[in-house]
């Protein structure tokens, strides 16, 4: 919950701050406030940051202040650097640099040159990164600012790490940390830099050392951000160690902040975290799964990345060009004030001409200073129109820039779905081979005049799957309901069909209970239970039908935790047959048997199968479907055709699930005596 203190005390700060700008009139106050909502958006709000910065400027160039523009310089710089913009950042800074010297303001000077050091790193100019940041630090150590000299220290070992010059790196960041011994953000910063490193270097049991100690900062200072961003990349480091286990242990709760702040830089990152981690375990529908948010959460990010930028560049050549305007404006009054007066001038010599005439060189030496004065005019126009000019060349070359960036994010896109395509296919090609060992509905046609199968698989392949064959002159038909869907539920669904064949076609056993039984103890040997503890399995219901004599059809029924559902010609209701309270492929501390219970029935009778899918299924407002629900819908429809009885419950489950997902694999089978 920490984090949302964090997010609510900015929230708290940054309204009280926009309260009192739009009632204070004191200019100095004003300026003040414009400067700390300026820092206080630099990272959450980017457009509403360079605003406020911009139209500080404004304020300042207008005052009687010009001393504060280097700090609002400063932020502004940052703001650029933070959109990507880095030249437009670089001229800021220097401006900031440039008037810090004017005002011998010695820290701000200082700061500009560590600002300068970074945005030259993030573009790889080492050298001239290193040179401005030593620079920096030289200047805050003269100043004995030792919060200053942690920046410059902080700035340079960046450098350093990304030169890999990993031991000068470490030295510089143990710096930071005698400086710093308080619990603050920049301490977790320095923290976690080490860590890196020295996960680089191999030195797994050191790196986790230190990023703990840098979350156990972030969780002193609230910093949700911070822990999120730690704990994935000590997951990276178990995910270089080989452990998935710890990884997804890890990054799943990593997922759930990130996901409740919806912070979508660190959510793709922690979702390609979780992707690989399953692909170890060779768990490909999680992997799957995740494997979609990464691509997600990516493209949400560049997006709003890119319009953030965008939006805000398109603000600042606005801003600028109205400020171009403005003083073009300013230009054309002066000009026309200066050529009305020496109107007025000219009249006042034709007046005075016959009177004054000694004054006459002294008016026309007035004249000619009119006129140099109206070509350095004419010259200031042409330069602010070649000003004009230039800002509309780097909107062109930024536009330029940020087509580039689509263009490589279109080309991960394509990346991504090309690895998409082939889980796709090779999910696809399970498919087929799970749809080719189920009966043919040929088959099933042989044996019942009338039947359906209502059989819909969560995901492309399902871990539900039906029986049916004939032994002699019994048919026998069956509905089983695996552990798990998806591949892993396809995987039982595959061993379970197999040993029914064993079981059925080749030992011609054909009492259902003996068949579950015998399925019970081929599951726990074929899965080796009694070693790995594992306790998949399936549920199933088992009818075996046989014509006689008399007309009558005798019906064998056998059941898994799952129930044999008929209506007879003059029943009133749905009758029930319940299942057994055993499970194949559980365990049980008391012995439990699998029970058969045997029935004379008419011609005519309708039997119904079925996995729990269809009753479990819920509506948008969570509800289930229910056994309740589902056989009196049956028992309503029981005087139609079983081929008008699956379409009718087809409409009914996707109208009841309209608006939510398939929660499990779905089936229902019905058949005719």
């Amino acid at each position: 919950m920490f984090g949302y203190g964090n997010s609510q005390a900015q929230n708290t700060k940054t309204d009280s701050l926009e309260n009192l700008l739009s009632i204070t009139t004191d200019t100095v106050q004003k300026i003040a406030i414009l400067d700390a909502l300026t820092w206080e958006f630099r990272n959450s709000d980017l457009k509403k940051s360079l605003d406020y910065g911009l139209r500080n400027i404004a304020l300042i160039q207008q005052s009687q202040y010009p001393e504060k523009l280097p700090d609002t310089y400063g932020y502004v710089g940052i703001i650029y650097r933070n959109l990507g913009d880095y030249s437009q950042s670089m001229a800021y800074h220097y401006k900031a640099l440039k008037l810090a010297k004017r005002y011998k303001i010695v820290s701000r000077e200082a700061y500009s040159y560590n600002n300068i050091g970074d945005v030259l790193q993030r573009q790889n100019h080492f050298s001239a990164a290193i040179t401005n940041i030593q620079k920096a630090i030289d200047l805050f150590t003269q100043l004995n600012h030792k919060k200053g000299q942690a920046y410059g220290y902080l700035r340079l070992g960046e450098v350093f790490k990304k030169q890999k010059r990993y031991r000068e790196a470490l030295e510089v960041f143990f710096k930071v940390l005698e400086i710093k011994s308080q619990p603050n953000a920049d301490v977790s910063t320095v923290l976690q830099r080490i860590g890196n490193i020295y996960s680089k270097q191999g030195k797994y049991k050191e790196a986790i050392l230190y990023l703990n100690k840098a979350l156990n900062q972030d969780i002193i200072t609230q910093d949700i951000l911070g822990v999120c961003n730690v704990q994935n990349d000590m997951s990276a480091i178990y995910l270089q160690q080989n452990n998935p286990q710890k990884v997804i242990r890890q990054a799943t709760k990593t997922w759930q902040k990130a996901s409740e702040i919806m912070a979508k830089p660190i959510m793709y990152k922690t979702a390609r975290l979780l992707q690989q981690a399953y692909e170890k375990q060779n768990n490909y529908i999680k992997a799957y799964y995740y494997q979609k948010q990464y691509i997600k959460t990516l493209e949400d990010f560049l997006n709003e990345q890119r319009g953030t930028q965008l939006d805000a560049l398109k603000f600042s050549h606005q801003l600028e060009k109205q400020q171009v305007e403005l003083d073009l404006k300013d230009k054309n009054i002066q000009l026309l004030k200066q050529a009305q007066k020496e109107h007025r001038l000219r009249q006042s010599l034709v007046y005075a001409l016959f009177a004054a005439i000694v004054l006459l060189g002294g008016l026309i030496t007035a004249l000619v200073r009119g006129n140099l004065r109206k070509k350095k005019a004419n010259r200031l126009l042409q330069n602010r129109n070649q000003e004009i000019a230039e800002k509309n060349h780097e909107i062109v070359v930024q536009n330029r820039e940020l087509h580039i960036q689509q263009e490589e994010i279109q080309a991960q896109h394509n990346a991504i779905e090309l690895r998409n395509r082939h889980i796709t296919q090779s999910i696809q090609a399970a498919k087929t081979i799970q749809e080719a060992i189920l009966p043919q509905q040929v088959r099933i046609k042989q044996m019942f005049a009338q039947y359906f199968v209502l059989y819909r698989p969560r995901d492309v392949v399902s871990g539900d799957f039906y029986w049916a064959g004939k032994v002699g002159n019994t048919r026998i038909l069956g509905a089983i309901d695996c552990t798990g869907h998806g591949v892993p539920g396809a995987f039982m669904s595959l061993i379970g069909f197999a040993l029914l064949n064993e079981i059925i076609n080749t030992k011609k056993i054909t009492n259902p209970a003996e068949i579950l039984t015998m399925l019970r103890l081929e599951v726990k040997q074929a899965l080796k239970q009694d070693e790995t503890l594992n306790r998949d399995g399936m549920d199933a219901g088992l009818v075996a039908i046989e014509d006689q004599p008399d007309g009558k059809v005798k019906v064998d029924f056998a059941g898994a935790k799952r129930p044999l559902w008929y209506i007879t010609k003059d029943s009133d209701a749905m009758q029930v047959v319940e299942g057994s309270r055993v499970s194949i492929g559980l365990t049980y501390k008391n012995k439990r048997a699998i029970e058969n219970n045997t029935y004379i029935l008419d011609k005519g009778t309708l039997l119904y199968l079925s996995s729990d899918g269809f009753v479990d299924q819920n509506k948008v407002t969570r509800d289930k479907f229910g056994v309740k629900r589902l056989t009196e819908l049956i028992y309503t429809l029981s005087n139609q055709d079983l081929s008008e009885q699956k379409q009718a419950l087809d409409e009914a489950l996707d109208e009841f699930m309209a608006g939510t997902e398939q929660r499990d694999d779905i089936l229902l089978m019905g058949v005719k005596l």
